[in-house]
């Protein structure tokens, strides 16, 4: 099976045909659809049998998600330009590949990225050390000089984004000075450092990342047995995936976090208000990652992600104008000039033509969601959405977002992906480690173990993300 189309590393390609519904025939069911899309507090189904529980993730995994995210795509084309030009012409300003360039950029040597650089050009510059309550020092933040010091803007989209950034430029900085008495010189520092930090992410996010969100039989089959069905000429990043696919994650986020054990209760709003300041980050905003992965920090209980369902936080339907730059320019404001994600993703998957749901599920021969399953909720009764679907003949032709989601609800039972989801994340994620000439599989001392890491008077691996983030308190 080939992809459809092929494409530059710089651009998008497609999986499928396009649809040749046009985005002005769709916009009103499309609006009316998102106006269903908004988190009940309810859980996914409460009549679940006993052997399929809520069995939800810890709510990092909403973030690393974005995190791994951004570093394989970046498109900033508006809306307009969607509609107008094939994915093919669309660029993608990150490589496909995860080289963490979001937190690196173009390196210290040359660019415009030599800001985010100490002095001697090996370490990244981070945030001031702060007091915290736990009686450290230390610090939590990315730097800032009147801006957020970030490669990539889109770390400032949140608190939580923003802290995670920084912890891996620490994590960079760890390596710098494992490695300093064995590098001949800056350049050959910084590579080592980098290479050693990619390798910890890529390891993580095949390891213990996608096991968690993927269906199991299809995690199985794609990266354990190493047997993907699509065969490349050329890899680029698909429109299905970017525009689709992997924007899961918006159904995890939660309305309200507490970033640490003695944090108040924080608001989305708040969270991304408080990120976009460049001022540095009080005390009071540093996270303690045991509230977001399990084990990051003694005697603390993890919160969970939202399920994966079809159901998105309220704050996600009214983000404010600021946060506009962080999504596609020629997004579609309310009469209270907020965005509305849900929309604006189901707006531009349509622009882009994506085929729908029941094309995917049919082209990687999986079963599609029935009818029932499409419009009644685990107890039998009618639901907001299958009615929008069904009074605007959508029953087969289900927006691909839409549907993805739908299917994670009634199939993974908010708990992973469903079986076509699976399929376009694995398929894509497949490729970018496989054809990436530098990732840890093509190098056999990374086949057999893992990064290890010097901290203070002892060499640790990391082999869950509770496990790295744990490390957080050791880092300088």
């Amino acid at each position: 099976m080939r992809p459809f189309s092929t494409a530059a590393a710089d651009r998008y390609c497609r999986l499928f045909p396009p649809s040749p519904a046009s985005l002005e025939v769709q916009r009103p069911a499309l609006a009316a659809l998102a106006a269903t899309m908004v988190d009940d507090n309810l859980r996914v189904c409460p009549h679940f049998p006993a052997h399929t529980p809520e069995k939800l993730v810890t709510a990092g995994f909403t973030y690393f998600g974005q995190f791994l995210h951004h570093d394989l795509t970046d498109d900033s084309s508006s809306l307009e330009e969607a509609r107008r030009l094939e994915p093919e012409q669309i660029r993608n300003d990150q490589l496909p590949c995860f080289n963490l360039a979001n937190l690196y950029g173009e390196g210290p040597f040359a660019g415009p990225h030599a800001a985010l650089y100490e002095p001697g050009g090996v370490r990244l510059r981070v945030g001031p050390k702060v007091s915290l309550t736990d009686g450290s020092s230390r610090s939590f933040d990315l730097a800032t000089d009147g801006n957020v010091l970030a490669a990539d803007r889109r770390a400032a989209e949140n608190v939580i984004l923003r802290q995670m950034t920084a912890f891996f430029a620490r994590l960079h900085n760890c390596a710098v000075e494992q490695h300093r008495r064995d590098a001949a010189n800056p350049e050959k520092l910084f590579a080592q450092a980098r290479r050693q930090l990619c390798w910890q992410f890529q390891r993580l996010i095949y390891e213990d990342y996608l096991p968690r969100l993927l269906d199991p039989d299809v995690y199985q089959r794609v990266f354990v047995e190493n047997r993907p069905r699509l065969r490349w000429r050329e890899f680029a990043v698909p429109a299905e995936f970017a525009a689709a696919a992997m924007r899961f994650g918006h159904s995890m986020v939660r309305e309200e976090y507490f970033l640490s054990r003695t944090s108040r209760d924080l608001k989305l709003p708040e969270l991304a208000t408080r990120a976009r300041d460049p001022r540095s980050l009080e005390s009071e905003w540093a996270i303690e990652w045991g509230q977001f992965f399990q084990n990051a920090s003694i005697d603390s209980q993890a919160i969970t992600a939202r399920p994966i369902d079809t159901k998105i936080t309220a704050p996600l339907h009214r983000l404010p104008l600021p946060a506009l730059h962080v999504f596609n320019l020629g997004a579609p404001t309310g009469g209270d000039g907020t965005i509305n994600l849900p929309l604006l993703t189901l707006l531009r998957g349509a622009a882009l033509r994506l085929p729908s749901g029941q094309t995917v599920a049919r082209a990687f021969d999986e079963p599609e969601l029935t009818l029932d399953e499409l419009t009644r909720d685990c107890a039998g009764a009618p639901t907001p959405g299958g009615e929008v679907l069904r009074a605007h003949g959508l029953l087969r032709a289900t927006p691909l977002f839409f549907y993805i989601l739908r299917e994670a609800e009634v199939r993974g039972h908010g708990n992973h992906l469903g079986r076509v989801g699976s399929q376009i994340v694995a398929e894509v994620l497949h490729a970018a480690l496989h054809r990436d000439a530098a990732a840890y599989i093509h190098h056999a001392e990374m086949r057999e173990g893992w990064p290890r890491w010097k901290l203070g008077d002892e060499t640790r691996t990391l082999r869950s993300l509770g496990s790295l983030f744990s490390v957080a308190p050791l880092l300088a």
